[in-house]
């Protein structure tokens, strides 16, 4: 139990510190828009596949996703951030049910199924977030980018969903080469775990 424990909160902080740091700096008005999502759910999805791997627990995902929309709310300290913490919270949600569903496909079977199912997961998440935000102008009047035309719209599910399962396709790939060729396996302390979670709340607080 210790361990399991202990991976869920050292890959919980890790996605957090994550979403403080690069998503941070994925925000800036220099980066374009479409970028940050390219980008972290490939990243959202490699943590939890390799805590999958750890823990063969989906409720320890869940539990994973939990942590990260948790040390994400911390920036509603400010009132000013409230959409901007709200909406990256339901994302990590969405992205971690999402791979929930889908994790047993890309860990157990060939490459081929594994693209599909990647693929998929990367489409259904971006599907999903639309269905959120859909609701959200219903609610508030407010409309997405990605709602603003069904241009918009079908770039934003399915070429960048594609563009963006490639991606995670390929991190995956890098990843799990690596592992089988150094046959490395390094444990997760709890003490490390929750140093880590000291500082994603750090740095979610301060950045």
């Amino acid at each position: 139990m210790k361990k399991m424990i202990s991976v869920v909160l050292f890959y919980g902080a890790l996605w957090g510190i994550l979403e403080a740091t690069l998503g941070y700096v994925l925000q800036f008005p220099f980066v374009p828009f479409f970028v940050s999502g390219l980008v972290m759910f490939p990243i959202a999805m490699v943590l939890l596949i390799s805590a999958y791997l750890k823990t063969g627990s989906k409720q320890s995902l869940v539990a994973i996703g939990v942590i990260a929309a948790s040390i994400k709310a911390l920036n509603l300290i400010s009132p000013m951030h409230y959409w901007r913490t709200v909406n990256p919270m339901v994302s990590i949600m969405i992205e971690t049910l999402v791979v929930v569903g889908f994790v047993t496909i890309i860990v157990n079977k060939p490459w081929k199924q594994k693209a599909m199912a990647v693929t998929a997961a990367s489409i259904s998440w971006r599907l999903l977030y639309m269905g959120y935000m859909g609701g959200q102008f219903v609610t508030t009047g407010f409309v997405h980018n990605h709602l603003s035309s069904s241009l918009a719209f079908v770039e934003f599910v399915l070429l960048q969903g594609i563009l963006s399962g490639g991606i995670a396709l390929a991190l995956y790939y890098i990843i799990d080469f690596l592992k089988v060729r150094m046959h490395t396996f390094i444990p997760i302390q709890f003490t490390t775990a929750s140093a880590m979670l000291v500082l994603a709340v750090v740095l979610t607080i301060y950045l």
